[in-house]
């Protein structure tokens, strides 16, 4: 590039701070998923239907936070962050609205594809080892394949994102990721701090509060983490607490039958009975399985649930 000769040692970011600002940069729509679940554990009634919609919750908001860097600091919130900005690969100008609009579907739309696709594979995985599948012949056909293709999708991405990587850290490109590269913009160091005393006192609060409030969301995510549970146990040694009261069925959901053998769904006898951790009643499996998948919440609490929540009971006498 003609570029590549203008970046000197002074402005050209070094391979931990592209680390850094890229795992910030991935904290984003975790840190936005913890808040849905907990508006919508809180209100299940009114919001836990929304549970459903918090991977499109999540591309919404990012887009909107990455295009507002992207416009006003050319750069997303956490090149910001790290006093990074991004120019043009070829002249190292400032980057006009496409290449935006380009950095900020990259960074926002690239990754939910990328997470739909990954999802839609463990439940192509899920349903291939399931027996009793209402699926048609092709759609068993189209999870088959998806089942196949992804790892090596997957595989080739990965791979390109190390290759990227491996070039610039041995200064063959100045491009860090793929992104950057369909975008056609390469990371500078923004050493400028001149826009900084123009700015308001708001505008300054507003830039130092996100990235706090994205760090403690982010802390309290990984506190109360299974992973972590472990070691809070043994931070905080007190005695075993009481179970947690029956969770309450909704007045918008399913009755509770009288007989105990019963599915609350099919009003049938129970069949391969399974549970669902965040409510505790028991239902059909072919039945809780469906209802799961069409409205992601427990049919009878209305409380946001998902498949990694069942849990099938293997009784002697069924």
């Amino acid at each position: 590039m003609a570029f590549n000769e203008q970046i000197h040692a002074s402005t050209r970011p070094n391979i931990f701070e592209l680390f850094a600002q890229e795992s910030m940069d991935g904290a984003l729509r975790p840190a936005i998923q913890h808040v849905c679940k907990v508006v919508a554990h809180a209100f299940p009634e009114r919001l836990g239907t929304a549970w459903k919609l918090a991977d499109e919750l999540c591309l919404a908001v990012e887009f909107f936070v990455q295009y507002c860097y992207m416009r006003y600091h050319s750069g997303s919130f956490s090149e910001h962050f790290y006093s990074l900005k991004r120019v043009t690969a070829s002249k190292g100008g400032a980057i006009g609205e496409s290449a935006r609009i380009i950095s900020v579907i990259c960074l926002a739309c690239l990754p939910y594809a990328l997470a739909r696709m990954e999802r839609l594979h463990s439940d192509a995985t899920f349903d291939t080892g399931a027996a009793g599948s209402s699926d048609s012949m092709s759609g068993r056909s189209i999870k088959a394949v998806l089942v196949k293709l992804y790892p090596y999708i997957h595989f080739m991405w990965e791979a390109l994102k190390l290759t990227f990587r491996i070039k610039y850290l041995l200064r063959h490109t100045d491009c860090y990721s793929p992104q950057h590269w369909m975008a056609g913009v390469v990371l500078v160091r923004h050493l400028d701090d001149s826009h900084s005393d123009g700015m308001s006192v708001w505008k300054k609060l507003a830039n130092a509060a996100f990235p706090a409030g994205l760090f403690t969301l982010k802390l309290l995510e990984w506190w109360y983490s299974e992973e972590n549970s472990g070691n809070v146990r043994t931070l905080t040694t007190l005695p075993v607490p009481p179970p947690p009261p029956r969770v309450q069925p909704s007045p918008y959901g399913l009755a509770v039958p009288e007989d105990p053998h019963i599915c609350p769904i099919c009003l049938q006898r129970k069949r391969d009975p399974t549970t669902i951790s965040t409510s505790g009643y028991v239902f059909c499996y072919s039945c809780i399985l469906k209802y799961i998948r069409t409205h992601g919440v427990c049919p009878i609490t209305r409380v946001p649930s998902s498949e990694k929540k069942m849990i099938r009971l293997y009784l002697q006498h069924s």
